[in-house]
């Protein structure tokens, strides 16, 4: 993906108040990433002016601020090789959140709790 086709979306989710999720935002190049951090300023200056229109570009669009724009990333490693860092003023405008593995034995604990099974610790352990 180029900068263009990402500006596009850019504009599309907030011309429509949409949300977005960009998987793996870190595996475009850094000069692509540079450029987001220019469109996403943009979209979120207008928000947080709470204009009626923005520009993107040369592109002149409604602004719909319902709109939201997520990313989620690897960090770059031997692990997770082709990731890039992101850009300074990128990482600013996100907050970031570390995600992990769910404890699937508590979820299915309490999914069997809920149903009426009196030994659900035992199931639960059981079936995970």
């Amino acid at each position: 993906m180029d900068y263009n086709s990402i500006g596009d979306i850019f504009k599309g989710l907030a011309s429509s108040g949409a949300w977005g999720c960009f998987d793996e935002f870190n595996r475009l190049i850094p000069a692509v990433l540079s450029v987001c951090t220019v469109q996403y300023n943009q979209v979120l200056q207008a928000i947080r002016k709470k204009k009626e229109k923005f520009t993107i570009g040369s592109d002149e669009l409604m602004l719909n601020p319902t709109c939201g724009m997520f990313f989620t990333m690897n960090p770059a490693s031997k692990k997770y090789k082709g990731r890039s860092k992101l850009p300074q003023g990128l990482k600013a405008l996100y907050r970031p959140i570390t995600v992990m593995v769910p404890d699937y034995r508590v979820i299915c604990e309490n999914m069997l709790m809920a149903e009426g099974f009196t030994e659900a610790s035992i199931l639960a352990r059981k079936f995970t």
